[in-house]
């Protein structure tokens, strides 16, 4: 039993990543978590990880999923899920606080407001360590990070998931889970402006299926009609956020998916614009998550010189799509490295 393990607790999955005695990014794995069902999902999904990971020394915990609506309150959520994670690894464990760091899981329970919400903080954190100055962007399933850091640090302007939707640095928007509702009200096809029905017929996970860059294994959750995840199913379901049927041409479905790729493009620009005229020139933009493809076309819309998180970490590229677990476990290999000196 040896090594570290980050382990991210978010509201629809839960990720984790281990690092062995060497500092060598060894694993990483991402399971659906559908935590709005109730606590007992973490557990299951806790177990199927823990299996395949193995046993470590050490282990240390962030998270989002306090949001869920099985939670009263996020203070609720945070409390809960520490419990999970006590009860699964029956060992101490630390808890990332955002600028605190690491603390222990016994301090953690009395720290609610730092411990919420802290996962964006790691993953940025790690990146400021490698990068003088830059804005460190992860595009996920669900939501858009933009966190600016300067000279080894974390120069965020916000904190909190509100504070930090109203600053642009966290964008609810994503490449899976997020509903075509969402993406916009109306899409330029042909010509015409095609009006967008107020209902979960399709998600973002649609388009990216029609258009090909959807990586493997990105998308977990069922299909919002239960059917398969082909591009012609996914056309079907496109049709009907236009109240339409599919007609077999799948080309002009591509085209509508490409306009609704544009805006949500277009919104995460605007938010990384509100966010770089915060945080001076020559930035650096580093990249995670499994929308990163994202990031890159923004780097090379604006010139920017362009990082994949794994590459300033020296990691497997999976574990790109799990920058927070990643930063995690490197944080928590360096601590204990450092103490057992």
């Amino acid at each position: 039993m040896s090594g570290c393990i980050g382990w991210d607790v978010g509201g629809a999955h839960l990720k984790a990543v281990r690092i062995n005695v060497g500092g060598e990014c060894v694993a990483a794995i991402q399971h659906a978590c559908p935590l709005w069902r109730g606590i007992g999902e973490l557990k299951q999904a806790w177990c199927a990880v823990g299996t395949a990971l193995g046993e470590a020394e050490h282990h240390a915990v962030t998270m989002t999923g306090e949001m869920a609506d099985c939670f009263s309150d996020r203070s609720s959520g945070v409390e809960m899920i520490l419990e999970t994670a006590a009860n699964m690894l029956k060992r101490p464990f630390w808890v990332y606080s955002g600028a605190r760091g690491l603390i222990a899981d016994h301090d953690a329970r009395c720290s609610f407001a730092e411990v919420a919400a802290a996962n964006w903080h790691v993953a940025a954190s790690c990146a400021a360590g490698f990068v003088r100055q830059g804005i460190f962007m992860d595009v996920g399933s669900t939501t858009t990070d933009i966190v600016p850091f300067a000279e080894g640090r974390v120069s965020a302007t916000a904190a909190t998931d509100s504070s930090r939707l109203a600053s642009g640095e966290l964008v609810y928007t994503g490449v899976v889970r997020t509903p075509v509702m969402a993406m916009t009200q109306t899409v330029e096809v042909g010509g015409l402006h095609l009006p967008i029905v107020a209902e979960q017929f399709a998600n973002a996970a649609d388009v990216y299926r029609l258009l090909g860059r959807l990586p493997p294994g990105a998308d977990q959750y069922p299909t919002c009609d239960g059917q398969a995840k082909t591009r012609s199913a996914s056309a079907r379901r496109l049709a009907r956020m236009l109240g339409r049927d599919y007609d077999g041409d799948i080309e002009f479905w591509v085209s509508v998916a490409h306009c609704l790729a544009k805006m949500q493009m277009e919104k995460i620009s605007s938010a990384y614009l509100r966010v770089a005229r915060r945080s001076g020139d020559d930035l650096i933009l580093v990249g995670a998550g499994i929308g990163r493809f994202v990031i890159k076309q923004i780097a090379v819309d604006y010139g920017l010189h362009y990082y994949d998180f794994t590459e300033l970490l020296n990691c497997r590229n999976v574990a790109c799509d799990m920058a927070p677990a990643l930063g995690l476990a490197r944080v928590l290999h360096d601590k204990i490295r450092v103490r057992g000196k």
